[in-house]
């Protein structure tokens, strides 16, 4: 069956992070390990680490925001994809 999903959620919502847990843990393919950080600085570092198979992460996330983050990540050399979230009517 291989090896776990490691996704990483940014979002500074603690609310969306369980969301989003409840919907990941209906997965049966594989097992998905999802870690949440709130904040753009942590993000940012563990992103430039690779050690996640997918980033989701809030448009919205934080003061410096998720696009912000998305360049910034690029330009740090993560290479894992990112999809970004946006919490709009």
């Amino acid at each position: 069956m291989g090896k776990n999903i490691k996704a990483l959620l940014v979002d500074n919502n603690e609310r969306h992070y369980h969301d989003m847990l409840a919907i990941v843990r209906q997965i049966t393919v594989k097992k998905t390990e999802l870690q949440w950080v709130p904040d753009f600085k942590k993000a940012l570092e563990l992103l430039k680490k690779n050690i996640h198979d997918v980033c989701l992460m809030d448009v919205d996330a934080g003061a410096r925001g998720g696009l912000e983050l998305l360049r910034a990540a690029i330009r740090g050399g993560c290479k894992a994809p990112i999809i970004l979230l946006a919490d709009r009517g």
